[in-house]
């Protein structure tokens, strides 16, 4: 792992690339972070919030999505060029991001609340039973998610439209999930929680018995090779699908 150069000193709290060249970095304090080089250098955007901007996702062609405290959401068509805001009518923190194409997705966030992502400035909200606050959202399809939670939480969706709890057999707060394909994902959370499922979420089984951090993010590259990073600098790699996870030497404390 190679350091980069951010250019600031608040906490980043996500980032999403398109290409190898195109990413987006969110973070504290508005930090809005673009870059056309890879992360060898950053340059900073007005978010027009000075609220925490939570989660950021980026698909090809050129469409960034960032979602922040007080229901801000934020949209770039160019590349992260420039920014405009969307509205979705409520003011409750949100905290992850999904996009399937530039003008479908899933926005959701604290008290239950998700809206669909769609190609105006204006997104319909989707009425859930859940009145949990959601971290992370896994989708394969515009029928087929995830999401997770505090306290165990996953729900997931056949239809798009309704959502059902599934059991976890933790209550631990979990921050992210990712599936690798429709059966096969990943959730991580804190005290190192890692659940892998095969079978579509129907059931879950605890890996990583040895990871005692905390977990903030997961991405399943493969049904094999899956990467977590959490608290402390920690980044944890597994190439047999969970069986074995190991930790990767990155040169940072924080988390």
């Amino acid at each position: 792992w190679i350091p980069q150069t951010s250019g600031t000193t608040n906490d980043l709290l996500g980032v999403a690339f398109r290409s190898a060249a195109n990413g987006v970095a969110v973070g504290a304090h508005g930090t809005l972070l673009v870059t056309t080089i890879g992360g060898t250098s950053w340059g900073s955007k007005a978010a027009g919030t000075t609220g925490s901007l939570n989660a950021v996702d980026f698909v090809a062609p050129a469409t960034a999505v960032v979602v922040a405290d007080a229901g801000a959401v934020r949209r770039s068509t160019d590349s992260g060029a420039t920014w405009a805001s969307v509205s979705t009518g409520s003011s409750v923190p949100l905290r992850a991001v999904d996009l399937l194409t530039p003008s479908s997705g899933l926005v959701m966030g604290d008290g239950g609340k998700c809206w669909a992502v769609s190609a105006s400035s204006t997104w319909p909200a989707i009425s859930l039973t859940a009145s949990f606050s959601f971290t992370g959202i896994s989708l394969r399809s515009s029928t087929l998610g995830w999401a997770c939670g505090k306290g165990g939480l996953i729900i997931k969706t056949v239809d798009g439209i309704t959502w059902t709890r599934l059991t976890t057999g933790t209550t631990a707060d979990l921050a992210a999930v990712s599936f690798a394909n429709d059966t096969t994902g990943w959730a991580v959370g804190a005290d190192g929680v890692i659940l892998r499922s095969t079978n579509a979420g129907s059931s879950w089984n605890r890996q990583g018995a040895t990871i005692g951090v905390d977990l903030f993010a997961v991405k399943a590259v493969s049904i094999s090779t899956v990467y977590a990073v959490g608290e402390g600098g920690a980044v944890y790699k597994t190439t047999n699908g969970g069986t074995l996870w190991k930790q990767q030497p990155t040169g940072v404390i924080t988390n």
